[in-house]
């Protein structure tokens, strides 16, 4: 089951890569803090291409600004969304996929989205049934049926979005000092300069973002939206960093975009087990916002396998890492993944697949 691997730079296949976007972007401070943080562990590349552009002049001018004038110092720079790598402009906002409209779970609020693991992706609303005419599951599903080898399920839209992959982190002198705050909202929108028209869609994700990212954790669940590569290192080595000074976090890397199976029927290969519940590890989800955010947690009692799945439509072959959440007595009766199951809080575990613009690291052991 070749492609997804442990500690090894995904999209480069060197440090090289890594180096040549610190230089180009000036900013090594944020690579001196996540190898501070982690004791020597390499920045997976899928990180490294998000640091922001600016260069340390630049960066340190803008810092400046903000120090004495607030989000007055951001809006007064007009070139700064293209000079920064941000989403705001008009071009870019307009590309961006309305799949939230296309959710089936439109009513229910993000928050349950994300604490049931569905973060991202467009959902199935009616789930085809294969030949013997039973349904088939798709946003959740059992961990037998991704062990049992021939089980079919239907894989979820899990398109890409490129308009958020082209989405660069704040530098962290100015991250730190951004008011990331619900009731700020619409400051921000008008110190980014975003559109009044035409950005419907942009302002109510960046809305909903916030009031996920200010929800308390759950009750086995450890939680923090990230807006800085150095706020991600530190949440890491709080959660699994450890203090022996030891490396005691690796990286998963490899996870391939799933477009070519999205929305297909898919044949369960084989399954391999990444991580059983008793390691801990932190899965960081990009969420939609002007700058770079990830949605990071550790949920507690979760396994984390790698799956070998097959369209016999067209052949392809890909594997997708699924967590399963095995213990289901914290969720609420009302939890999309028991209401999709048929479950009651306790009465089995959940499974989810991993979107491929999530980042996932494991305690090394």
């Amino acid at each position: 089951m070749a492609g997804t691997t442990i500690l090894k730079l995904g999209l480069c296949g060197s440090i090289f890569c890594l180096m040549m976007h610190l230089l180009l972007a000036g900013d090594e401070s944020s690579l001196s803090v996540w190898e501070d943080e982690l004791h020597g562990l390499r920045m997976p590349s899928e990180l490294a291409r998000f640091m922001s552009p600016l260069n340390h002049e630049e960066t340190l001018l803008l810092a400046d600004g903000f120090a004495t004038k607030g989000l007055q110092a951001i809006a007064e720079e007009n070139s700064l969304c293209k000079r920064a790598g941000l989403l705001c402009e008009k071009t870019q906002i307009s590309k961006l996929d309305s799949c939230n409209a296309r959710k089936p779970y439109k009513k229910r609020k993000l928050l349950d989205l994300v604490q049931d693991g569905f973060v991202t992706g467009c959902g199935q609303t009616v789930m085809p049934n294969d030949v013997e005419g039973k349904q088939l599951h798709s946003n959740f599903f059992r961990v037998k049926e991704i062990l049992t080898v021939g089980e079919k399920l239907m894989f979820p839209d899990f398109h890409d979005d490129a308009v958020n992959e082209n989405v660069s982190f704040l530098p962290h002198k100015i991250a730190q000092n951004i008011p990331f705050q619900s009731q700020q909202v619409l400051n921000l929108v008008e110190a980014f300069h975003i559109p009044s028209t035409g950005s419907e869609l942009l302002i109510k994700e960046m809305a909903s973002t916030l009031k996920v990212c200010e929800a308390p954790p759950s009750s086995i669940e450890t939680k923090r939206c990230v807006i800085s590569i150095e706020f991600m290192a530190k949440f890491l080595s709080s959660v699994i960093g450890g203090s022996n000074h030891k490396q005691n976090v690796e990286v998963v890397e490899g996870i391939v975009s799933t477009k070519k199976i999205s929305k297909r029927v898919v044949t369960v290969k084989g399954a391999k087990l990444l991580a059983p519940s008793s390691i801990k590890h932190v899965a960081c989800h990009s969420m939609l916002f002007p700058f770079k955010v990830y949605y990071c947690h550790y949920v507690k009692s979760t396994k984390m396998y790698l799956v070998a799945l097959k369209d016999e439509q067209s052949g392809i072959e890909q594997n997708v890492v699924a967590e399963c959440h095995m213990d289901t007595k914290p969720y609420p009766a009302e939890s999309l993944a028991l209401l999709d199951l048929k479950l009651k809080p306790g009465e089995g575990e959940f499974c989810h697949w991993v979107p491929s613009d999530t980042l996932l690291f494991i305690e090394k052991v």
